[in-house]
């Protein structure tokens, strides 16, 4: 009995505790490394890649369009691209309370060599984990896989200084 009412006492002593607030995301089950959920096991993943390929045309022709009609239109391009990231930039500070340390922030004014390496990258990860992907990367983005990383940092990389002799 006396010691109920010294672990009582202890506990009432004792400052309390905060606990962190508890995501809602589905826990995967422990039997399936990552969920399962990866672009190998994916039933659409053809029509998927047909819906990116056409997007993919579509974006590096308007992009071939733009450079191919002149500085004036580089230079629209680019001016509405910083607007756009200047506004993410003006959502992220009116959430600065949430989040004190957010990342630096710098508009860019050489465009081209790292819009086409983002781009190469993020074509030839796909590219990669679509035809060899087996391994999972991170559980938050469950079709990562390590070889789509993998094969589109070496590519990428290639590409930097291919790129870079023009």
């Amino acid at each position: 009995m006396q010691r109920e009412n010294n672990s009582s006492l202890s506990s009432a002593a004792s400052p309390r505790v905060r606990h962190r607030k508890r995501s809602n995301e589905a826990i995967p089950e422990p039997s399936k490394a990552n969920g399962g959920k990866l672009l190998v096991d994916d039933r659409n993943k053809y029509k998927s890649m047909w819906i990116r390929t056409y997007s993919t045309v579509w974006m590096i022709g308007g992009f071939a369009l733009i450079v191919y009609m002149g500085h004036l239109y580089i230079t629209a391009m680019v001016v509405i691209i910083q607007i756009f990231m200047a506004k993410e930039l003006f959502n992220l500070l009116r959430k600065a309370h949430e989040d004190r340390h957010l990342p630096g922030f710098r508009l860019l004014n050489w465009f081209l060599l790292p819009a086409s390496l983002i781009i190469i990258n993020d074509i030839f990860a796909y590219i990669f984990g679509f035809f060899f992907g087996r391994t999972p990367l991170i559980k938050l983005s469950p079709k990562k896989t390590w070889e789509g990383f993998i094969g589109a940092s070496v590519t990428t990389i290639i590409s930097a200084f291919v790129v870079s002799l023009f």
